[in-house]
């Protein structure tokens, strides 16, 4: 047996993370899983079995399992505390879903969904839902030396995993580039079966080389490509009849019948205007502090947005969409317009285009719902579940090497408490230099650099090669499962 545990328990209450997906990984000795037939069953705390999905991503070099990905959705009467049991994999179940040659058909609990090789976006209609017609989803990229979106059409469709709790999609796309190689567009989403949410990412890569002339990083380069917008647009054919907007700050909550929408100009920090940010001009182009959203005329200011937007339509008909680290990637936007959703990752609304130097990716990630019955439907995307397998088991497991039972001597908790809290925490690094927006946010304030440094004004420096962070972060959390260690974990860079 296998304990998991619940580490975070920021919603106010747990009925907030109804139906929301979580993915563990588990490490197994060597030979206690045979690699072929390798499959954890999840039991809650009152002994309830929760529907579950495995699979094997490392063996042992004699085929055994060594590293394993479950899947399941959480319900309201979790307590926050799980069991895993080796069990025998459940029958294939392919009834949820359909291929047929470049096409794809996924049933989830409360929609249809057609996915089709050759569109802006996998998905091409949401249908089988309250919606009496269906909604059609897209891509939209435009380049600053022009106005009018460009043609994405997505490749083939390729099925990265699917059983019984959840099926992902990847597909490929090349968008010509003005005067460069064009870019490259990975869309990746995932689907559960007895979930209303879907959830998306999008790494957008430019692979022109970068040039860095006399040996300068700089932006400006001649290997970057400038973006006017870049976003996620789902169309409903004028089913929609209004919209709410949960802004994540101060429980605030707006409500419109045709025109909703807000926007994040910077991080809404005290050091919001910081250099930085300054563009390839060396200009600053943020316009204000925070966030400004709109219903209809009206006009609500805020420091750091987390919204939900939600569509509603007749018969309870309901979509809403959500960002994951909505306000830390700004600018971003989200808005109800022309009766639809739009999810804007690169907005046009703002006082500068966007610069994607020649080798840099950005992955932007989001999640939608359909027909949602939960009053908070998605509002854990801004708090997500973080799971930590015992630290016992991840010793006897031996999969990571070295790792053992948090039992730390007093240099190194000296050492680990000034990094979780106070003024030289990595949080109040990120703070001191606004390490935030869509190019910074993950990277770690590179301070060391400042020794010498007798300005007033910070001095701005990023570390080049966070491995050695990566690596910390990870054992640390493995060895003791603390949540401000993770949470830096999860926003490194090479995530996002």
């Amino acid at each position: 047996m296998i304990e998991v545990r619940l580490t975070n328990t920021g919603l106010r209450e747990q009925r907030h993370r109804a139906g929301e997906p979580v993915r563990c990984g588990v490490p197994l000795p060597r030979g206690w899983c045979d690699g072929a037939r390798a499959w954890l069953r999840v039991q809650a705390h009152d002994g309830t079995q929760r529907a579950s999905q495995t699979r094997i991503i490392k063996r042992w070099p004699d085929g055994s399992a060594r590293w394993v990905l479950v899947d399941w959705l959480l319900s309201e009467e979790d307590g926050g505390q799980f069991e895993l049991y080796k069990g025998d994999a459940p029958p294939a179940d392919e009834n949820w879903y359909r291929r047929s040659g470049d096409d794809l058909t996924v049933v989830t609990r409360n929609a249809r969904y057609r996915l089709t090789a050759g569109a802006t976006f996998p998905v091409v209609s949401i249908e089988g839902c309250r919606w009496p017609r269906p909604m059609r989803p897209n891509l939209s990229l435009s380049f600053a030396s022009a106005n009018t979106p460009v043609t994405i059409r997505c490749e083939a469709l390729q099925l990265i995993d699917a059983g019984p709790v959840c099926l992902t999609v990847k597909a490929r796309a090349q968008i010509a580039a003005p005067g460069k190689a064009p870019l490259v567009c990975v869309v990746r989403l995932t689907f559960y079966r007895e979930s209303a949410a879907v959830g998306a990412t999008v790494a957008l890569t430019n692979p022109n080389a970068a040039e860095h002339p006399g040996g300068i990083w700089e932006l400006g380069d001649s290997g970057s490509v400038l973006l006017r917008e870049f976003s996620f647009n789902v169309a409903t054919d004028g089913q929609a009849r209004g919209a709410q907007l949960r802004l994540g700050e101060n429980d605030a909550v707006l409500h419109h019948g045709s025109r909703l929408g807000v926007h994040q100009e910077s991080s809404g920090g005290e050091r919001w205007d910081s250099p930085n940010h300054l563009n390839r001009n060396a200009q600053l182009t943020l316009r204000y502090r925070g966030f400004k959203a709109v219903a209809g005329e009206a006009v609500t200011a805020g420091n750091r947005a987390q919204p939900v937007l939600q569509l509603n339509g007749a018969q309870e008909a309901r979509f809403a969409l959500a960002a994951r680290y909505f306000w830390q990637n700004f600018p971003r936007g989200l808005h109800f317009e022309d009766g639809g959703a739009r999810l804007a990752l690169f907005p046009a609304d703002c006082a500068d285009a966007h610069e994607l130097q020649g080798g840099e990716r950005k992955t932007h990630e989001w999640w939608w719902a359909v027909d949602a019955d939960e009053p908070y439907s998605l509002a854990w995307v801004a708090d997500p579940a973080v799971l930590h397998v015992a630290t016992d088991w991840i010793e006897s497991a031996k999969a990571v090497p070295y790792i053992k039972r948090g039992v730390f001597d007093e240099s190194y908790r000296f050492y680990l408490d000034r990094m979780i809290a106070g003024d030289e925490s990595f949080e109040a690094k990120r703070e001191r230099i606004d390490e935030y927006g869509w190019r910074n946010f993950g990277d770690i304030n590179a301070d060391h650099e400042a020794a010498f440094h007798t300005s007033e004004e910070p001095y701005i420096s990023h570390y080049n090669n966070q491995y050695d962070a990566v690596y910390s972060f990870g054992a640390h959390f493995l060895c003791s499962g603390d949540i401000p260690i993770a949470i830096e974990n999860a926003n490194i860079e090479y995530l996002y």
